[in-house]
């Protein structure tokens, strides 16, 4: 993920924290590698995984 990203994603928790909330979740794709270890760098921990279903 980007520098910009993580700034962005810095600043809307801070923001919300300023607020008083003091939880916060995020999502993101698994084959997105640099977001989710993004996430897990500033803290966010997997708490469950979803799977996407299709059928031709």
């Amino acid at each position: 993920m980007s520098g910009v990203a993580s700034a962005v994603k810095a600043a809307s928790v801070l923001a919300l924290a300023r607020r008083g909330v003091r939880e916060f979740a995020t999502g993101g794709a698994q084959v997105n590698t640099a977001s989710l270890r993004m996430n897990a760098r500033v803290g966010y921990v997997v708490t469950e995984r979803w799977l996407s279903l299709s059928r031709a």
